[in-house]
């Protein structure tokens, strides 16, 4: 959300955009700041708050649990600020730590405490599904929840399957013909690669034959249900997984 000012909000809404997804993160400041997020807690709190007030497009935020910092007691808090910032929805993302990115490399010089094992990520997301619960939020995935029917989060849901979706600014991904694509992050090689008519892409991938399967799979996990009738004679096939799996307690 850094230097998203004002005039940059406007000029979007001006332009057509039609919702806003923005990575906050975490409201606690020190939590922020391992997360390499610039601004104090209390200054995003009032943009989103600006933004909503505009009333012209879905503000919905991200937070993630698991950060450095990060104690179920901050995230408790996190989630009241969720409530009290006013926007449309929110996903709550779990750190999966990757080796060889910049927080990974803070924690193994020690400048940084050890992210949260997955036990402790676990009690977090249920700390968060029962909030969500308790204060009537509209769970559209297993980890997207709304606050008003404004927030369908249709993007977030077809990304998921084979629809077509066609990338458009730094770091945006999608999927035409199928051929799956994601744009350069960096904004100068991006706008360069615009000026010089040419893909600003990073990376591409042609799909795979089972690529319509596997979307499909991943668009039922997304949903929290798996139904028979979407998987024919797969279903049954993969009954001995299931079985599995409610053994486990899922």
């Amino acid at each position: 959300m850094n230097r998203f000012d004002a005039g940059k909000f406007e000029s979007a809404l001006e332009g057509g955009f039609n919702r806003f997804s923005l990575g906050v993160q975490s409201f606690n400041t020190k939590v922020r700041r391992a997360a390499k997020r610039l601004d104090d807690g209390d200054v995003v709190m009032t943009t989103l708050q600006k933004m909503v007030s505009y009333n012209a497009a879905p503000i919905v935020i991200d937070l993630m649990y698991g950060l450095p910092y990060q104690t179920l007691e901050n995230w408790q808090q996190d989630l009241e600020s969720y409530l009290e910032s006013g926007v449309d929805g929110v996903d709550l993302y779990q750190l999966i730590e990757m080796q060889n990115l910049p927080m990974a490399r803070l924690v193994e010089q020690g400048k940084l405490p050890e992210p949260a094992e997955t036990a402790v990520k676990a009690s977090m997301y249920e700390v968060g599904v029962n909030f969500m619960a308790m204060h009537h939020q509209k769970r559209l995935s297993v980890n997207h929840w709304a606050s008003s029917n404004r927030e369908r989060s249709i993007y977030n849901s077809l990304a998921k399957t084979d629809a077509q979706v066609l990338p458009l600014g730094a770091g945006a991904g999608g999927n035409v013909n199928g051929i799956s694509t994601m744009q350069t992050r960096d904004m100068e090689t991006y706008i360069a690669a615009i000026e010089a008519n040419e893909f600003a892409s990073a990376m591409a991938f042609r799909s795979q034959g089972s690529e319509s399967f596997n979307g499909a799979v991943k668009a039922a996990f997304d949903k929290g249900v798996l139904l028979k009738r979407d998987f024919s004679e797969w279903f049954e096939r993969l009954m001995p997984l299931f079985k599995e799996w409610e053994n486990r307690g899922l």
